[in-house]
């Protein structure tokens, strides 16, 4: 019984070794990679967006935001100043500000602005920011996911006009959607309106 399995196994290698390899297309190849690419990062995307807004904590989600800005600072190569300015973010916002049963305060909301304003100080232009302070997705992600399912944007922290919609868009397109949390910077902000284009 060996002899005859042995036998059955060195004809299919002789078999496969004799017959002629098929002609690769590296267009389709190519093609077929990064359509397995983009779903798997929607995929990961989707899992990422539900584990943060349904199951993680606000010391969690402080956590992923101060590692995920982090890594994406040191992808985009910031100078040290920048990269200091960036960090400093973490001195304004606290874990409470992360707990999505109540809007952040006020102080903390107006520092917020105040230290996205200072932005220029530092050769920096807010839409250099958008990859890093409004998505949940790394910076080198070509996958940009932020709010959940509601109004797409946040009166009070509008980077509608970052967002591919226009130098001209801002965040006052009515909503008929139920306001949530996730917009705006860290997505800390109600959603609340819908980009105008």
């Amino acid at each position: 019984m060996k002899k005859l399995f042995l036998w059955q196994f060195a004809l299919g290698l002789l078999f496969l070794s004799c017959t002629k390899p098929q002609l690769a297309n590296p267009d389709a190849d190519r093609l077929e990679s990064q359509i397995l690419a983009v779903q798997k990062s929607l995929s990961q995307e989707d899992s990422l967006r539900n584990w943060y807004f349904n199951k993680a904590n606000a010391p969690e989600r402080y956590s992923f935001w101060f590692n995920k800005v982090k890594a994406d600072l040191e992808y985009l190569n910031f100078n040290d100043a920048q990269s200091d300015y960036v960090i400093d973010l973490f001195q304004i916002v606290d874990v409470a500000d992360f707990q999505f049963d109540h809007l952040i305060e006020y102080e903390t909301r107006s520092n917020l602005e105040a230290w996205l304003n200072r932005a220029d100080s530092y050769d920096l232009a807010r839409r250099e920011l958008v990859s890093i302070l409004l998505f949940l997705s790394p910076a080198q992600s070509s996958v940009s996911i932020s709010s959940v399912d509601a109004c797409g944007c946040s009166e009070e922290s509008d980077w509608c006009d970052f967002l591919n919609h226009g130098p001209s868009s801002s965040c006052s397109a009515s909503c008929d959607m139920e306001r949530s949390r996730g917009c705006g910077t860290l997505l800390l902000y109600p959603c609340d309106k819908d980009c105008t284009f």
